[in-house]
């Protein structure tokens, strides 16, 4: 018991310090209204008395997630009855659950945050012709959306196909800003022409 104890203790360590990155980290998730949008389901776990009652939770955000799992382990901590391995082991799932939830939100974070520098520069070098990409961009941030409220492991198999993407969009907002600097300079040196001949 003493060392299920201590796995509890340990458990309860790994969420407090989960949460705190979750809480610096997801207000730059504005896309999944900054970590508040409901994307992932976690068993809470309710001692009265001696009897537990365990309860699959619908669809909540991960800072709740991490909440439910830090009180169901704090339940458990003084609870002695026989079946608290198997209660260890379903709190250690949702943990293991919520962090992996967390590492995808991360990456496709990652993923966004490429796509909104490619748009601001868009923005700031082509002024209208911007507007194209960042219809395109949208489209992209949506479905990445979509992906996570539907279920985040999906990411696994979709993450190429949107870095593709995104990627695509980069590029053609340094072709089209070469493009442009191309034709200021082809002005420019007619221009020049211009002059000489008049000269």
């Amino acid at each position: 018991m003493a060392d299920i104890g201590k796995d509890l203790e340990g458990i309860l360590e790994k969420v407090n310090g989960l949460y705190e990155r979750v809480k610096q980290s997801s207000t730059e998730w504005w896309w999944l209204d900054q970590g508040d949008a409901p994307i992932i389901s976690v068993s809470s776990i309710r001692v009265e008395g001696k009897k537990v009652k365990i309860e699959r939770m619908p669809k909540v955000s991960i800072p709740v997630a991490l909440r439910i799992i830090r009180d169901s382990v704090q339940s458990l901590i003084n609870f002695k009855g026989a079946d608290r391995f198997q209660l260890l082991h379903e709190v250690s799932r949702s943990l293991i659950m919520t962090y992996e939830c967390v590492k995808r939100v991360i990456d496709a974070n990652s993923l966004v945050k490429k796509l909104d520098e490619a748009v601001t520069l868009a923005k700031s070098r082509l002024g209208e012709g911007a507007k194209n990409f960042e219809r395109r961009a949208h489209d992209i941030i949506m479905r990445i959306r979509e992906v996570f409220i539907a279920n985040p492991i999906r990411w696994d198999r979709v993450r190429e196909k949107f870095k593709r993407e995104i990627e695509e969009i980069r590029n053609n907002v340094v072709g089209h800003e070469i493009k442009e600097v191309k034709k200021v300079s082809g002005r420019e040196i007619a221009g020049e022409k211009e002059v000489l001949e008049e000269v």
